[in-house]
């Protein structure tokens, strides 16, 4: 679908929605001045809703990259639309509209989007399964369309100081400064250079500010900000990590290729606020999210593929092809 196509009128509606006659996706209007967007797809093929998913991957995959191509990160919500019948006491049928849809997902430019509707597809068509199991007599008559609701992702900033969770403040892995201003992000790529309590703000920190140039980023630094530090620095690169609902370790962003200077900084959230810490040990990190055991990985940070002592050289050869490769982070 091109960005440049018409936008349907009236498909806030499902019975506005079925007038819609174009074979791909098909933008609806808006009304929120564009901070959402609404794209339908109208099924008139498919009669199996997994089917249908798997039918038109690749045409979610194309909208996907297109909507990406203008903004950072994105969140999406996809929602299959049905209609089920059931014959009455009179013996005649009644009709019921019924969707399936996802929770919020948050994509970037660099989602391994294949991964993504892969998800997708497995919770919407569980959900499905779910539905004809607890409601008897109710059959599908009509696969009518998806919908794809897409909103802007504000870019995460990091702040002020945020104290680490338990468990991974245990693993010893993160060098987490204390400082009191909006510049964690500094403080952050500085504290790799100071040996002595590298968690606590010092004059240690402040006489290293003019070993990078941090011209042209603002303060609190928002992930979109990092390319220019890393253009400004031509032999830094950084990754950023963040944790999720478990405390277990994932991408948020991941450079283009890793230069003399690689950092890897740990992004936390609380209460609306984000931190980054420096992250100091990549594999004792996120070991134990690998496999049972404490033992030393060697971890690939563009894809998290991982090997153990054993496979050093089979892992040195996985960086080399890695990097040639396109990403991919969930």
């Amino acid at each position: 679908m091109s960005s440049n196509s018409p936008i349907f009128r009236g498909g806030r509606r499902k019975r506005g929605r079925i007038k819609v006659t174009a074979n791909d996706f098909t933008e609806l209007e808006s009304a929120f001045n564009n901070t959402l967007k609404t794209y339908y797809y109208k099924n008139e093929k498919y009669k199996d809703i997994c089917k249908l998913l798997a039918g038109i991957k690749l045409r979610i995959v194309m909208l996907l990259l297109s909507l990406l191509n203008h903004h950072l990160a994105l969140k999406i919500n996809i929602l299959v639309e049905c209609t089920y019948k059931k014959k009455s006491l009179l013996q005649e049928f009644d009709y019921q509209d019924r969707s399936f849809k996802t929770g919020n997902i948050t994509i970037l430019k660099s989602s391994n989007l294949e991964n993504v509707l892969k998800n997708v597809t497995k919770k919407i068509c569980n959900e499905e399964s779910i539905y004809q199991g607890y409601q008897s007599g109710w059959a599908l008559s009509k696969i009518d369309g998806v919908l794809i609701r897409v909103s802007k992702y504000k870019p995460l900033k990091g702040r002020s100081y945020i104290k680490l969770p338990n468990r991974i403040e245990k693993k010893h892995a993160i060098i987490n400064c204390k400082n009191s201003d909006n510049k964690c992000f500094m403080w952050a790529i500085l504290s790799y250079y100071v040996k002595i309590k590298p968690e606590r703000l010092s004059y240690h920190h402040r006489k290293l500010v003019s070993k990078f140039d941090f011209r042209g980023i603002s303060f609190p630094t928002p992930i979109k900000d990092i390319k220019v530090f890393e253009r400004n620095n031509q032999f830094v690169s950084i990754n950023v990590y963040s944790l999720d609902d478990k405390d277990e370790i994932f991408p948020l962003r991941i450079c283009d290729k890793e230069r003399r200077d690689h950092f890897d900084l740990l992004l936390l959230q609380e209460n609306g606020e984000y931190h980054y810490c420096l992250i100091k040990n990549l594999s004792r990190l996120v070991s134990n999210q690998m496999r049972k055991d404490s033992r030393k990985l060697f971890i690939c940070r563009r894809c998290f593929s991982y090997f153990d002592k054993r496979g050093e050289k089979k892992f040195k050869t996985h960086q080399r092809l890695c990097q040639k490769k396109k990403l991919q982070k969930l």
